[in-house]
């Protein structure tokens, strides 16, 4: 259960900022909305209020970002997530934690980050007491224990491991080393099996690496033009049309030869039908666009206005 989480130069928090979920003492009736887990009063459920650019959405960022981190790694978009109000803030470390409950006990799990290098600098996990006291059962300082040679890889001169991530490690015991690692940088990334390379940011200690398999999967960007035609097929559920060209696809069978769309979001839909014969009942003809439109078209489109014309008109 949800206690409470503090947040600092993270998007508009500057400062420590905190929201609790621990019930006021002063609420004396009507208490059904909170539960009791030791001798504190927790808040079942809360809402969150405030002006304009007051920091409501910044706190369910904060969620997202949390989740994402804990899930994965720092999310890329993060980077630029430190509090621009200062400008020291972007060399600052971040601070995220959150108090929460499993069974009746209670711990605060946090970590401290630079956020653009996305690195982790700290992090701690403490059982929590109801007399103020507090138990670590976990905390690791990068400055303390890691000797940073680079960004890919650092050196923990007191067990004397090369550790490549907080996740990887191992002891050089020989002097080849067998990892896997990724290439970017496209088609030109995809690189052939048995080349040989010294590493740009090695410090001295790795004289040259041996890549055994050849890389495959790079690609190079895609352009505007091909995403566009290929978004229109993925985005498409149960045959619904995405694009304007797709609209007048769907809407053009024997009866009617052309169709031309004009549309703006909340503008509405202005759709000119032409048909191939003049034997052919417009009304019917607009009956059945206008069926044939029910239920696909988004919600905030606006009015839907459709003009049938002959092929000589």
């Amino acid at each position: 259960m949800l206690i409470k989480v503090t947040v600092e130069n993270f998007k508009s928090f500057s400062e420590p900022t905190e929201m609790t979920m621990i019930s006021s003492t002063k609420i004396q009736k009507g208490t059904d909305h909170r539960v009791k887990i030791k001798s504190t009063n927790i808040l079942k459920y809360a809402v969150i209020y405030g002006a304009n650019a007051a920091g409501k959405s910044n706190l369910i960022d904060f969620f997202w970002f949390l989740k994402s981190t804990l899930n994965d790694t720092i999310p890329m978009v993060a980077t630029k997530w430190f509090c621009k109000c200062k400008e020291e803030n972007i060399n600052k470390n971040s601070s995220f934690e959150i108090q929460f409950t499993i069974g009746d006990k209670f711990y605060a799990y946090g970590f401290t980050a630079l956020l653009n290098q996305r690195r982790i600098t700290s992090e701690w996990l403490y059982e929590l007491y109801q007399n103020g006291n507090a138990k670590c059962l976990f905390e690791r300082n990068e400055e303390e224990k890691w000797e940073c040679l680079s960004h890919g890889w650092t050196l923990d001169n007191a067990e004397g491991l090369i550790k490549f991530s907080p996740k990887i490690s191992l002891n050089p015991n020989s002097r080849t080393i067998k990892l896997k690692y990724c290439c970017g940088g496209g088609k030109a990334g995809n690189i052939s099996a048995g080349q040989t390379f010294v590493p740009a940011i090695s410090d001295g200690l790795i004289s040259s690496a041996v890549n055994p398999f050849s890389f495959q999967g790079g690609t190079d960007r895609e352009s505007n033009f091909n995403a566009e035609k290929r978004l229109s097929y993925e985005f498409r559920h149960q045959n619904r049309p995405v694009t304007k060209k797709d609209y007048e696809d769907f809407l053009i069978d024997d009866d009617v030869i052309l169709i031309e769309i004009k549309s703006t979001i909340n503008g509405g839909m202005n759709i000119k039908a032409t048909v191939s014969s003049e034997l052919i009942n417009k009304d019917v003809i607009k009956k059945r666009i206008y069926s044939k439109l029910t239920g696909i078209l988004p919600i905030d489109m606006g009015e839907i206005r459709v003009k049938v014309v002959y092929r000589n008109e």
